[in-house]
This record gives C-alpha cells, structure tokens and sequence, in this order.
C-alpha cells in the first residue's frame, strides 16, 4: 500500500476536520492547522478512505463525476473499517488519483487563437519597431558625421594658420586636391581620385527630398560624380565639388506639376564649393533629410548646411523627415 511524506498541504480537505479535531491525534498522526489549511506531520496510509465526500466535492466542483466515481470504487473496502480515526483520515486516495488522472491543457483552439493574436500585435509593432531602430541609427551616423567634417576644416584651419575656410576651399584648387587635403586630417579615410571605380566611388543619384518630378517622371535632383570623394572607415562618405568662382549667376528651373519645365530665372548664387555628406555610403535610401545632406562654403569663409531644417531635424530634434518615392515611375 503506498505511502506519501508528511507535513503534506490538504486545502482541499479542509472541510473533512472540525475546529476541535485540530491538535488531537487521529491514527497515530497529529493535526495541525495553518491559516484554513490542514497538516499531518508524519507520513501516513493512503489506502483508507474517507467514504463521505460531500464537503469533498465543493471544492473538486469542476472534477465531481471523477470524485464521486473513485469514491464509489472505495466505498466497500472503506465501509469495513467504520472507526473515527479513518473516516476522517488525511488525503483520500482519490485525490492522487485525480491528479495523476486528469492535467489541466490547452485545446488547440485556444492555442490557435493565442498565436493568432500575437500574430496581430507583432504584425502592427514590429514595422513601427523597426523603423524606428533605423532612424536612430541613422540620426546617429549624421551627428557623427556633421562633427567629423566640421572638425576636420576647423583643424585643417589651425594646422594651416588661415583666417577661415577658404585657405582650403579655394576656387583655384581642384576638387581631388580639396579632398587629398582633407584625408589628411580625417583619420582612417581615403580618397576617389577622377577615374576610380570602386563600389565606393562610383557614379550615383540622389534623390529630392520630397518626390521630384523631371519630364512627366519621378527623378534624382543631384548627381555626384566620382572626383573629390572622401570615404570613411566607419562608413561615412564626404563629397567635395568645388565651384570655378563664389559668387556668380545659374538658372533657377521651374517646372509644372508633371516635372515639365515651363521656364528660366537667373539667380545670383554664393558657393565658393559644396561638400555633400552620405551617412551609409552609396547604399539606399540616397535620399536628402535621409541619410544624405549638402553643405554649401560661401565668401565669408563660412561653411552652413543648405537645408538647415532637415539637418536640425537630425541634430536637435533627433527625427529624419523625407517622403519616399521610387526613381524612373512614371507621373500619374
């Protein structure tokens, strides 16, 4: 016959034992009570029944027909012992049997409906998460980038003894021998002189940062060729494009809402050079108040982003704003 340890919790045949049974010893096993709950100290029979299970199945309300029948089974062997000691003996055999018989589990309705839920919810937050890792770390590398550039002029500046920036951006220099200056205070960089073709210093577009529209298509807005290209170990490509004097006329395009051109205005430009910044090398988006921003070197010897907002979205409001668009669509 199998025994069980002592000091065993019997919440649930708590309404077997009176208030006054508590302390007495019953069969040889003092009773001890703890809060509602009753203890037996020592190990004990588990073969003798209590055959009266009323109070019992109160609280086995959701397992009753399993109680009632186990009980059922005992009852002709319980019935030879009538003494008080066993009809209200400890942990009725049944219970060990209830539990060992019957485990609480999930039906696979219920399993479904959980996963198809948590399906839902990643589905909704996932994306925004993941965006918004992207843009972190992309408002990240322009912090990173903006101080490494204006450090390295500013150092360029002390080294050289200048009055500004222009001892380096000077129109009668090159805009590979602006770039092969610059390498040389900005550690664990390297330069694309005119005729490279490395990933890295290859030709490549830049997209507006709303959807720009040229000749009924969506299109780039700039296009860096691969001369004046400073590359960066930590990915950070600066591009210097030097102009042949700082102030002077271009036209100003307007076009209509279709991308066609509908005429010209000729405007007076201060640029004594630009140096265009991409935070993720040639790798998309490509796109300004992206992952790509333009710098302009006037006559003053100041150097000052030519979008300021979308550069102070990154540096002081840590947010990136541009609307994507895909180049070559055509304009509906």
């Amino acid at each position: 016959m199998k025994t069980s340890g002592g000091a065993t919790l019997l919440a649930s045949v708590a309404a077997g034992f009176d208030q006054q049974e508590v302390g007495k010893n019953i069969s040889g096993h003092e009773i001890r009570k703890v809060g509602r709950h009753y203890y037996a100290d020592r190990k004990y029979t588990v073969g003798l029944v209590n055959p009266t299970c009323k109070k019992l199945k109160r609280f086995f309300f959701s397992s009753r027909k399993i109680i009632h029948n186990c009980f059922a089974r005992q009852r002709a062997q319980n019935d030879k012992n009538e003494s008080e000691s066993h009809r209200k003996f400890l942990v009725p055999y049944c219970l060990s049997n209830l539990v060992s018989s019957k485990k609480a589990a999930f039906t696979l309705a219920e399993v479904l409906i959980t996963l198809g839920i948590i399906g839902v919810v990643a589905a909704m937050t996932i994306p925004t998460s993941v965006k918004n890792y992207r843009e972190r770390v992309i408002v990240t590398k322009v912090k990173q980038g903006h101080a490494q550039l204006l450090n390295a002029v500013q150092m360029y500046v002390a080294q050289n003894n200048c009055q500004n920036m222009l001892c380096l951006f000077d129109t009668s220099k090159t805009s590979d021998e602006v770039a092969a200056e610059l390498t040389k205070v900005l550690k664990k960089s390297k330069v694309c002189k005119s005729g490279d073709t490395e990933n890295v210093c290859k030709y490549y577009g830049v997209k507006a940062n709303t959807p720009f529209k040229k000749d009924g298509v969506y299109a780039t807005s700039i296009g860096l060729n691969n001369f004046g290209r400073i590359w960066l170990q930590n990915g950070i490509i600066f591009q210097v494009t030097m102009q042949s004097s700082c102030i002077k006329t271009q036209d100003r395009v307007y076009r209509d809402e279709n991308g066609f051109e509908i005429g010209r205005e000729e405007v007076t430009v201060d640029a004594c050079a630009y140096v265009y910044m991409d935070i993720n090398n040639t790798q998309d988006p490509n796109q300004l108040g992206a992952d790509f921003y333009q710098y302009v070197v006037k006559s003053n010897g100041n150097i000052e982003p030519v979008h300021k907002n979308l550069l102070n979205n990154a540096l002081l409001y840590n947010k990136i704003e541009y609307t994507p668009y895909n180049v070559g669509e055509v304009v509906k």
